[in-house]
């Protein structure tokens, strides 16, 4: 009974109430299927005896009508005969139906009788009609009278027979109608007796089982209350903490747009240091082509040099001087080389190199010009002017040299800030991309802190269900 369940316990309880039943039924259908056998019986032997009582009043009334007929001669009387006659033949077919063999023998013995009396009431019939009724008792006397006397012990047997068959069959109808009667108060008083011992023993046994399962379901409930407000905590906690976060990443967000609005202003300084680049590169090929063009001059000036051979001395400072300048041009030359690497950071200084650039073009002028105020005396000094000019020409050649490696170190500082501006642009790009990303994990945050708020509140309605079923629990306790 401790495993069972109480579908099982109830469904066990009907099972032995309704195997109960079935018995009482069962006993109560056998006996009033005799009771009715019994009854069927009896009214069989009641037919029987009706049939032959009839059979014996229709021979009656066959005699009466013999007699009146012979006392009166009234035709009239002949039809009382002729009714009797057919109630005869009526009565014998169905005295065929008589299921008992004894009473069926003496039915035909009563019929072979009847016969033979209609027989002779034809032949007394017959006499007295003609003419002599006295003759017509002779017969009657004769006959008629062994007939009657015949039937009268077979009759009596028969009576005997259909009362001792009716007194069995009363006998096995009241027998049976007490054992049904005592088998219906029996099974009453026993159905009774089994539904109340069940009902008591399942409802003691439900109640049994639903207590335990009730503080089975209160323990069970209140650990479950126990947890879920453990969860509440943890939810709690982990709400504070993706609140939190979400606002890291708020303030990264910010950080992340100043980086990537700082990395454009780069990209754009980058830039500008990089026009400047090829403002001063195409300056240098400027300059490498006023030297060539200066060559060229030069040697035109060869052939006149011989008529200022003179002025060589003073054409040999001014070479000198040109010198100096050269090597000024190629200190600057590694300081912009310098301030190229420079530029790859920060992109400073190349305004510096610009002005410098631009004082030694005025003392190249300021040279010129004095050059111009000795080629006046230069007609006078041919001969010195023919070797001044020949160290000039070389001069030249080799400032021009240091041009073009000018130029190649500015076309090295135009690449490296080349470089230094698609990497600016590709960390603006990079820099984008994470603004991006940071966007969508703030919104992801967002949705945990939503998630985290709603969990909260799921589990609140939780606890307050646990708190429901228990509140349950207690009261089904309380009504067992």
């Amino acid at each position: 009974m401790r495993g069972m369940k109480v579908r099982t316990g109830m469904l066990l309880g009907n099972l032995i109430g309704a195997a109960l039943f079935v018995i009482v039924a069962i006993v109560v259908l056998v006996s009033a299927n005799t009771v009715s056998r019994s009854i069927d019986e009896i009214a069989a032997s009641s037919r029987d005896l009706d049939t032959a009582n009839e059979l014996n009043d229709s021979v009656n009334e066959m005699v009466r009508a013999v007699r009146d007929y012979a006392i009166a001669r009234d035709k009239s009387v002949l039809d009382a005969f002729e009714e009797g006659v057919r109630s005869f033949e009526a009565v014998s077919e169905r005295a065929k139906e008589i299921p008992d063999p004894v009473l069926q023998g003496r039915m035909n013995e009563l019929i072979s009788l009847g016969r033979q009396y209609y027989g002779i009431g034809k032949e007394v019939i017959e006499i007295v009609d003609r003419g002599r009724p006295i003759e017509a008792a002779v017969p009657v006397i004769k006959k008629a009278r062994p007939v009657f006397e015949r039937m009268k012990p077979i009759m009596r047997e028969f009576h005997e027979r259909t009362d001792s068959v009716l007194k069995a069959d009363e006998q096995a109808a009241l027998s049976a109608a007490r054992t049904l009667y005592t088998v219906l108060i029996a099974g009453v008083i026993v159905s009774i007796g089994l539904a109340v011992g069940g009902a008591v023993l399942i409802s003691s046994w439900i109640a049994k089982g639903v207590k335990e399962s009730t503080g089975a379901v209160s323990a069970a409930t209140s650990e479950i209350a126990s947890t879920v407000a453990e969860h509440e905590r943890t939810a709690s906690a982990q709400s504070a903490s993706v609140t939190e976060t979400a606002a890291t990443m708020n303030e990264l967000g910010v950080s992340s747009k100043k980086v990537s609005e700082q990395a454009e202003s780069a990209t754009e300084g980058a830039k500008h240091v990089m026009s400047l680049a090829e403002e001063g590169l195409k300056t240098v090929e400027q300059t490498i082509e006023g030297m060539a063009t200066i060559k060229e001059k030069s040697g035109t000036i060869a052939g006149e040099i011989l008529k200022l051979s003179e002025q060589t001395a003073q054409i040999g400072s001014i070479a000198n001087l040109v010198t100096d300048i050269s090597s000024q041009i190629n200190m600057l030359a590694l300081n912009a080389a310098v301030e190229a690497v420079r530029a790859g950071e920060h992109g400073k200084g190349f305004n510096v190199i610009a002005q410098e650039v631009r004082k030694l073009a005025d003392q190249a002028r300021k040279s010129a010009e004095r050059v111009n105020g000795i080629v006046v005396d230069i007609q006078k000094a041919t001969n010195a002017a023919i070797m001044a000019t020949e160290e000039g020409t070389k001069t030249i050649e080799e400032g021009a040299k240091l041009a073009e490696r000018t130029t190649e170190a500015f076309s090295g500082v135009n690449a490296s800030i080349t470089a230094a501006f698609d990497s600016f642009r590709q960390i603006s790009l990079n820099i984008a991309q994470q603004a991006a990303a940071i966007k969508q994990v703030m919104e992801a945050v967002n949705a945990i802190t939503a998630g985290s708020k709603e969990t909260a509140a799921g589990i609140a309605q939780t606890k307050v269900g646990i708190d429901r079923i228990n509140e349950r629990a207690r009261a089904l306790n309380e009504m067992v």
